[in-house]
């Protein structure tokens, strides 16, 4: 919309934006990025009503009582997942995260028998973590088709390792993992290269790349799909993208 000359204003729910794969350091990066592109973000509230005004939408009523005015409203709904319900079905659900979600095995089953669930609204138990919830497309289909092999009695495999992509003005950056742990960030330029590691208990869990190539979004892959064993004595030294790719090769 921006690139068609409108006025873009996001309202997110969250103090940065995409909170779900990016550091508050990266973060307050890319919002620059969009800002300069005319994308601006509204944070810390949501669209409680939308607001019309002789039968023609205006704008939305925000939760912190502020009006958000426009003449085209677009509503991303279904982030968090509604579970709660469940539990009362006596379904375990895990809450040790900012999100509930039901607990599940790798065969997607949760503690009642027969009752499965998958998706985002689904955690599992992965690498260092007790449980983890994994949020993104990815995700969804694969543990779907899991499911779906089980049940029909077909060989299955399940990729439990989210992958996100995105091309936004021109620039492509791209996700692996989860967001557990601190994270350390090598910076190039925008637009040429930069890359975020998520590190927990000595492991990578998660990895972010702006740029790159074929060859080194295989061992961001890589690292995180098998949660790599680093020395943090020697990744707290290095200070460019070619010599953290040297340590995880």
């Amino acid at each position: 919309m921006a690139d068609l000359g409108y006025s873009v204003r996001l309202i997110i729910e969250s103090n940065s934006i995409l909170d779900l794969i990016l550091s508050i350091e990266l973060s307050k990066l890319y919002e620059k990025v969009f800002e300069d592109k005319g994308i601006f973000f509204v944070k810390d509230t949501s669209c409680s009503s939308i607001v019309v005004q002789n039968q023609k939408v205006i704008g939305c009523q925000l939760s912190n009582g502020e009006i958000a005015y426009g003449d085209i409203i677009a509503v991303d709904i279904g982030k968090n997942p509604n579970v709660e319900k469940w539990k009362a079905a006596g379904i375990t659900l895990y809450s040790n995260s900012s999100t509930p979600s039901i607990s599940v095995d790798f065969s997607m089953r949760t503690n009642i028998p027969d009752v499965f669930a998958v998706g985002d609204v689904a955690s599992l138990p992965l690498f260092v973590c007790e449980q983890s919830q994994l949020e993104s497309s990815s995700i969804a289909r694969h543990t779907t088709n899991h499911l779906a092999n089980i049940l029909a009695n077909l060989p299955t495999n399940l990729d439990l390792h989210p992958h996100i992509r995105c091309s936004p003005f021109g620039f492509t950056f791209q996700f692996w993992g989860e967001t557990n742990g601190p994270c350390y960030s090598y910076y190039g330029n925008i637009g040429i290269k930069l890359v975020a590691i998520w590190v927990l208990q000595g492991r990578v869990l998660g990895a972010f790349m702006e740029g790159g190539n074929e060859k080194e979004h295989q061992i961001l892959y890589n690292v995180t799909s098998e949660a790599k064993l680093l020395n943090l004595s020697q990744l707290k030294l290095i200070s460019d993208v070619e010599d953290l790719f040297s340590l995880i090769s």
